[in-house]
Order: structure tokens, then C-alpha cells, then sequence
């Protein structure tokens, strides 16, 4: 249960940080 909680938080945040890369680029 604390390792599917945890694998979502990793998950958003490398969705937070490809986002952000992606707006520094454009």
C-alpha cells in the first residue's frame, strides 16, 4: 500500500518537473 502511494507521488512529480522543463523550453 506505501509503495503504490509512494510510486504516485514519484509519478506526478516527474510529470511536474517534465511540465516545467517543457515550459522553460517553449
Amino acid at each position: 500500500m506505501l509503495d503504490m502511494a509512494s510510486a504516485l507521488i514519484v509519478s506526478q512529480c516527474k510529470t511536474m518537473l517534465h511540465m516545467a522543463s517543457v515550459r522553460e523550453l517553449v
